[in-house]
C-alpha cells in the first residue's frame, strides 16, 4: 500500500478563518496587484512571546514596504495546512519546511522566494538524526537496523525533511521498510514532541532535526547527554519562504526583496528570526527551485511514497 499525504482534514480550522475574507483576492487577475498580502506559517520551537513579537513586527515591516494590508495566519497543524490552504488559494506567502515546498511545488503551485544562507556563499542547511536514548542498549545503527523488529520508532511529520524524509530514504537504502520492518512506527508532529516522547522512553528510537538536544537544554526540557545520535544525515536544503505562483510576478519581486532586506534594514526584525536552523552570520537570501533538486530527486526515489509526480 502506497503511503500518501492528505492534508485536507488539517486545514479546515485554517480554511475556515481565511473563507471571512475577500474572496475576490482569490479571483483576481494575475496583472492585478493584491490590496492583502496572506502571510501563513507552521509555529516553530520558539517562545511563544517571542514569536508573537517577531510577527506583530513583520507584519508591520511588510505592509510599510508593500503598501497592502497584511493578514497573517498561524497553523499548529503541521505543514500541510499551510500547502492546503495556497492550494485552495487562501494563503499567497507561507513558511515551509524543503519538503514541505516539495509538495507545494507540484500540489499548490508555489515558488521560492527565500531561504536562510550565508551571504558569501549562499548556501545554508541543516541536518536530521535517527536518535535513541542515552540508556538504550542500542548503541549503533547497524544493532537498530537489527532489532528493528523489537523497537518502536517515532517520525516527525509527514511532510518534514529532516524528522521523515531523510530517514526513511536511508532506511530504504539499508533494505528496511519502516511500515513493516519497526514493531511500530509513529507520528509525533513536531520535533520537540518527537525529542521528548524518545526522553519519556515513550518509543525506542526517534527521527529529529540535528540540533534538537541543544533546543531542549537552551529551553530547560533535556540535556544533550540524555540522547545517543546514531546516524545524521547530509546537510538539507534551508526551509524556505514561498509564494503563490500565479501572483503578478512584479508583486513576487518586491515580497522577495522586501525580505532580503529584513537583515540589514530591520536588524531588530532579524534578530527575533528563529535562530533553529541558521549560524549568526546567516541572511536570507533569493532562492530558487534548483536548491531543491537533489532533495526531490531522494523524495523520488523512495518506494511507496506517492507525493511526488515524475
Amino acid at each position: 500500500m502506497k503511503f500518501r499525504i492528505t492534508a485536507v482534514l488539517t486545514t479546515i480550522p485554517l480554511l475556515l478563518a481565511l473563507s471571512a475574507c475577500d474572496t475576490s483576492h482569490a479571483e483576481s487577475s494575475p496583472t492585478e496587484r493584491p490590496k492583502i498580502l496572506r502571510y501563513a506559517f507552521s509555529p516553530g520551537v520558539e517562545e511563544p512571546q517571542a514569536q508573537t513579537l517577531r510577527l506583530e513586527n513583520l507584519k508591520k515591516y511588510l505592509a510599510d514596504r508593500l503598501h497592502v494590508d497584511v493578514e497573517l495566519y498561524k497553523t499548529s497543524a503541521g505543514y500541510g495546512t499551510v500547502i492546503e490552504a495556497m492550494r485552495a488559494h487562501k494563503v499567497d506567502v507561507g513558511t515551509l519546511g524543503p519538503f514541505g515546498y516539495l509538495i507545494a511545488s507540484e500540489k499548490a503551485g508555489a515558488e521560492v522566494l527565500t531561504v536562510t544562507g550565508e551571504p558569501d556563499t549562499g548556501k545554508g542547511g541543516y541536518r536530521g538524526v535517527i536518535a535513541v536514548p542515552q540508556s538504550s542498549p542500542i548503541k549503533t545503527i547497524d544493532e537498530l537496523l537489527a532489532h528493528s523488529k523489537e523497537l518502536t520508532f517515532s517520525f516527525v511529520d509527514p511532510d518534514s525533511t529532516s524528522g521523515f524524509l531523510v530517514q526513511r530514504a536511508y532506511f530504504q537504502s539499508k533494505g528496511l521498510d519502516p511500515d513493516k520492518d519497526f514493531k511500530k512506527t509513529m507520528f509525533s508532529m513536531n520535533h520537540i514532541a518527537s525529542a521528548m516522547t524518545l526522553v519519556a522512553g515513550k518509543v525506542d528510537a526517534a527521527a529529529m532535526m540535528e540540533n534538537m538536544p541543544k533546543q531542549l537544554a537552551d529551553r530547560g526540557l533535556a540535556k544533550p547527554s540524555d540522547f545517543r545520535i546514531l546516524w545524521t544525515s547530509p546537510h538539507l536544503p534551508s526551509s524556505p519562504i514561498v509564494v503563490r505562483r500565479d501572483l503578478p510576478e512584479g508583486f513576487k519581486r518586491e515580497i522577495q526583496q522586501a525580505l532580503v532586506d529584513i537583515p540589514k534594514q530591520e536588524p531588530e526584525l532579524w534578530n527575533m528570526w528563529p535562530r533553529i536552523n541558521r549560524t549568526p552570520t546567516a541572511v536570507l537570501i533569493p532562492g530558487n527551485d534548483a536548491m531543491f533538486d537533489e532533495l526531490r530527486a531522494m523524495a523520488r526515489d523512495i518506494k511507496n511514497l506517492s507525493l511526488l509526480e515524475q
